[in-house]
Parts: structure tokens; C-alpha cells; sequence
């Protein structure tokens, strides 16, 4: 493949596999997990690459959101044990698999059956766990408000 090819996506792509097997090689020698996010592309092209440690043999590998629950779980009124538990929220089931403390609205991060990720909002998945939002977070007393006051427009509307 020559340099002038990376002009195509398709290449780029391709550039991009031989690149993680390579990088793979590399963290398995070095004990760490490496992984190729997004990529962006014109004349030149970016990939993002993370890297983290693992854990110690025999103990199972926590994700940057895993570890970022652990940490804030008490802040979002959770337990421990409650990273991994699955759950139905709007007719599909998930899994609680971490959460981004940065994020205000949708801080927790939550997976369904097939894999794919989701943002939900912590209101919500404390709802759908059957843990009551007793401790005070920035977006629950605002979201409830807001919901009743949708809640009411609506009745008002049918009324009208």
C-alpha cells in the first residue's frame, strides 16, 4: 500500500487493521490493553489510541467507566453492587456496565443485549433498578420538575 492511496477510506481502514493487530502484539508483550478508537482523515489522518493497564491475572478486566462507578458510586446513591446489574428501561434490557462522573445529564453508561452502549440519565436508572433517588444529585430534582410540568402541559392539552 503506498502512501498516495491514503486517500480512499477503504485504505485508510485497512491501514488501520494492520495498525491494531500490530498494537495488539505490543500489549500483550507489555501487559497493557490498547485500544483504537475514532479516525479522522483528509490528506493526513489521526487515529485515537488508549491505553490502560490491566488488572492482575485471575481478577476480571475493569473498563475506564467501570472504574469511574467504582469511584463516584456513592455520590450517585448506587452500591457497588450494582455495576453489572441488568435492568429494563423502555421495553429492552440493559446492563449497568459504568458511568462518566464529567457528564451532567446522561452520566450513566449502560449496555444492551446486543452490546451497544447508552448514555442514561442517573434518575432513570435508579427508577428502573427499584432504588429510590434519595441522595441529592445536580439533575434529579431539575428532571423531576421538568416531567411534571410536561406531565401537567399534556393534561391540559387533553383537556383543551
Amino acid at each position: 500500500m503506498a502512501v498516495e492511496d491514503f486517500d480512499s477510506v477503504k485504505a485508510v481502514r485497512a491501514f488501520g487493521a494492520k495498525l491494531d493487530a500490530k498494537l495488539q502484539e505490543l500489549a500483550r508483550e507489555e501487559g497493557v490493553e490498547i485500544l483504537i478508537g475514532r479516525v479522522t482523515y483528509g490528506g493526513a489522518f489521526n487515529f485515537k489510541i488508549t491505553c490502560s493497564p490491566l488488572n492482575a491475572p485471575g481478577e476480571p478486566k475493569t473498563s475506564p467507566v467501570a472504574r469511574d462507578f467504582l469511584l463516584n458510586y456513592q455520590r450517585l446513591g448506587f452500591q457497588a453492587s450494582d455495576l453489572g446489574r441488568e435492568f429494563t428501561f423502555a421495553g429492552s434490557r440493559y446492563k449497568l456496565v459504568g458511568c462518566k462522573p464529567n457528564s451532567t445529564k446522561y452520566p450513566m453508561i449502560c449496555q444492551n443485549t446486543k452490546g451497544k452502549q447508552y448514555k442514561l440519565t442517573v434518575y432513570d436508572v435508579q427508577r428502573a433498578l427499584g432504588i429510590s433517588p434519595t441522595v441529592p444529585y445536580p439533575d434529579n430534582e431539575a428532571l423531576l420538575e421538568a416531567r411534571a410540568a410536561r406531565a401537567e402541559a399534556r393534561a391540559e392539552a387533553r383537556m383543551s
